[in-house]
């Protein structure tokens, strides 16, 4: 009996001593799960072109956790501040937008999409800024011209939206959605002669705008008047 109490208490002495003691689990770095920079960027940006901007947000910021001198990867960066806005957290997405601008800034994608933000986030001042800023770095990109030109519609600021949309048909001379915004201008300030020749060149390149046969008929009927 003695013997069988003396084994026992052998037996848990020796488990005692074969508890591992509390080992703090190093944490998992981005190097862990990928091998080289150019995997993770070639993840980030497949996730970015399927739109996953969730999970694409979670890569870049895995990534960063781990990474020295991070400020200098603009791509990463704008993939990040583009995914918000894409997910419509627009506070999230301007500050990142705004850290980008002040870290690079020629940067012309992100002045354009921070404007677009700014658009919707009913802010057209700063908006209507960004995109100049864009338009500093080149000025030859039609759309930026475009979306700028709506914007100024959108402020009432018709005489500005028009000079900008000529400049578009200066670089892209067969948009019928400009053409056809010419004629919404000219249509509100009643110059129905002007508006016609618009819609009757956008109708051209392209037949089905929404409004585009109403207002062709309306002007007609209004010139027929006169």
């Amino acid at each position: 009996m003695h013997i069988f109490f003396m084994m026992m208490f052998i037996n848990l002495s020796f488990s005692n001593n074969l508890k591992m003691p509390n080992v703090e689990v190093p944490k998992q770095t981005w190097r862990d799960v990928y091998k080289t920079n150019l995997e993770i960027k070639n993840k980030i940006q497949r996730l970015f072109k399927k739109k996953q901007y969730k999970k694409c947000i979670n890569l870049i910021d895995f990534y960063f956790e781990d990474r020295d001198g991070r400020k200098s990867y603009k791509d990463l960066l704008y993939k990040r501040s583009y995914s918000y806005l894409k997910l419509k957290n627009y506070t999230q997405s301007l500050f990142y937008f705004n850290d980008l601008v002040q870290r690079f800034p020629k940067f012309r994608d992100a002045w354009y999409n921070r404007a677009s933000l700014l658009k919707s986030m009913k802010k057209p001042n700063e908006a209507l800024e960004s995109y100049d800023k864009a338009l500093e770095v080149n000025n030859k990109i039609w759309w930026i011209h475009y979306d700028r030109a709506i914007l100024l519609i959108l402020m009432k600021k018709d005489l500005m939206a028009m000079i900008a949309l000529k400049r578009v048909l200066f670089l892209k001379a067969n948009s019928a959605w400009t053409l056809f915004e010419l004629g919404n201008i000219s249509y509100r300030q009643k110059k129905y002669v002007n508006a016609l020749n618009y819609y009757l060149k956008a109708k051209k390149i392209k037949s089905k705008i929404s409004g585009l046969n109403t207002r062709i008929s309306f002007c007609k009927k209004k010139i027929l008047q006169e």
